[in-house]
């Protein structure tokens, strides 16, 4: 009778030792596609690489304005384009800042250029 008593101990130690295996899987797994997708985000950005042949886009004409001085660019407008930012004219609109992505109340969700003064 004492051999039945020592093989339930050890078959709990296997079966916990089980899960904890197939835990460390699951975390690697999920390492690995956050890293994937790190890459393929990076690899987006080089791919569209601009150079002095490039088409241009007027920021003005692409963007909206979305609150005083700002004016919100989705990333798919400008993407591969050289940007440029037309100053005067009738329809021209004083700018502070420029949100290349999306602006919520907390501030710009992507890049944020600054055109005003220097706060220093």
């Amino acid at each position: 009778m004492k051999t039945k008593s020592k093989t339930f101990p050890v078959f709990l130690s296997l079966a916990a030792f089980a899960v904890l295996a197939c835990a460390g899987v699951a975390q690697a797994q999920t390492m690995r596609r956050a890293e994937a997708e790190a890459a393929r985000r990076l690899d987006t950005i080089q791919v569209a690489s601009v150079n002095a042949k490039s088409p241009t886009v007027d920021l003005r004409e692409v963007g909206r304005r979305v609150a005083p001085g700002v004016l919100e660019v989705s990333p798919d407008a400008v993407r591969g384009k050289r940007l440029i930012l037309s100053s005067g004219g009738p329809n021209a609109v004083i700018v502070g800042g420029i949100c290349i992505g999306k602006m919520n109340e907390e501030g710009c969700k992507g890049i944020y250029i600054h055109l005003g003064n220097s706060t220093k």
